[in-house]
């Protein structure tokens, strides 16, 4: 999961800490607070954008450098590792 998350997350978080401090700068609390609701609230952001918005949609999984299809597998236990063509093996020579 966060394999396929890191280009997304990098991105959405700099628009999710950009626009969360703009409002929270303001503020007349200490910088501790400020620093704790600015990173709470852009991590939950980026992550529940990451979540709803690009993992289910394939066009902004594309336009984020992720495979289209999420759900394909190159493996599965269902599938053996070596498969035999339906025609069979043909004995091909290297001349």
């Amino acid at each position: 999961y966060a394999d396929g998350a890191v280009l997304p997350f990098y991105i959405l978080h700099q628009v999710a800490v950009a626009t969360a401090g703009a409002f929270v700068v303001e503020w007349s609390a200490g910088v501790a607070v400020k620093f704790v609701v600015i990173s709470s609230v852009a991590f939950t952001t980026t992550m529940l954008a990451h979540e709803f918005l690009v993992r289910r949609s394939r066009l902004l999984r594309v336009l984020f450098g992720l495979k289209a299809d999420a759900k394909t597998r190159a493996f599965s236990r269902d599938t053996p590792a070596i498969t035999v063509p339906d025609g069979g093996w043909e004995a091909r020579s290297a001349t």
